[in-house]
Order: structure tokens, then C-alpha cells, then sequence
């Protein structure tokens, strides 16, 4: 599905033009959420659009208040920001931080630093033997 600005644009630009006086935000969002799915699945744009009021409105009935809603919208983008870093290629990576690097890429190295990806995947070590160590240390 691609969507481009311009359609997002038009299909809330003729919401305007249908809507004689000025609508609030919840007419706005309430004409969205009743869109049927037989005019979503013509329109793209309309299914996004639908998708994003499903959404907010899910956020405003759920989340108390405004502090927590922005709670919730950081924690998402975190999600979303260490599941692209994670599931990038390394090679891709490695090749950015040649050039300084993408934000992304500090992300990703941070990720492997923390061992929250297996891209680098250390062999564990054999312990050495307490009983060695302890003579080790008398000497």
C-alpha cells in the first residue's frame, strides 16, 4: 500500500469541503472512525486515515490524561525504533558508521552493547576453576 502526502491531503480537504461550518476535531475524528471497510478498500489513503482516528481514539479513551498519552506515544516510538535497529542488516551499519553513522546505527550498536540483539553473539568463555584461582592468588 503506498499513500502519498498529497492524497492524504486531498481526502481531508474534501472532508472540508463537505462539511459546511467549521467541524471540531471530534466531528472530524468521528467521520472517520464510521468510514465502512468498502470504502477503505478502494481508497488507501481513507484506510490510513481510518487506522490513525481508530488509533487516537483508542489513546483518548484509555490514557487518563494528556502526560500519559505522551508516555505512550514514547514508548511506541522506542519500540518501533529498536525493532528497525534490530532487524536492519549489520552490514548496513558497519557501512554508516564509516560516515558517522545514522541515528539508527547508534541505536543498533547500543542494542548490541546492552545484548538485546544477537548480531554479535560472543562464545562464552570457560570459567576457570575456583580451586586454580585460589592458588593463583597465594602465590
Amino acid at each position: 500500500m503506498v499513500v502519498s502526502f498529497e492524497d492524504l491531503t486531498n481526502v481531508t480537504m474534501n472532508y472540508k469541503d463537505r462539511s459546511k461550518d467549521k467541524a471540531s476535531c471530534e466531528d472530524f475524528l468521528q467521520y472517520f472512525l464510521d468510514i465502512g471497510a468498502h470504502e477503505t478498500q478502494r481508497n488507501p489513503s481513507l484506510l490510513l486515515i481510518h487506522n490513525a482516528m481508530k488509533l487516537v481514539n483508542e489513546l483518548q479513551t484509555t490514557a487518563p490524561n494528556q502526560e500519559e498519552r505522551w508516555k505512550r506515544i514514547g514508548n511506541t516510538w522506542m519500540e518501533m525504533l529498536g525493532y528497525a535497529a534490530r532487524r536492519s542488516k549489520s552490514y548496513n551499519h558497519t557501512q554508516q558508521l564509516r560516515r558517522g553513522g545514522e541515528f539508527i546505527t547508534h541505536v543498533w550498536l547500543l542494542l548490541a552493547y546492552f545484548g538485546l540483539t544477537d548480531h554479535f553473539q560472543m562464545p562464552s568463555l570457560p570459567r576457570p576453576d575456583p580451586l586454580v584461582l585460589t592458588r593463583l592468588i597465594a602465590k
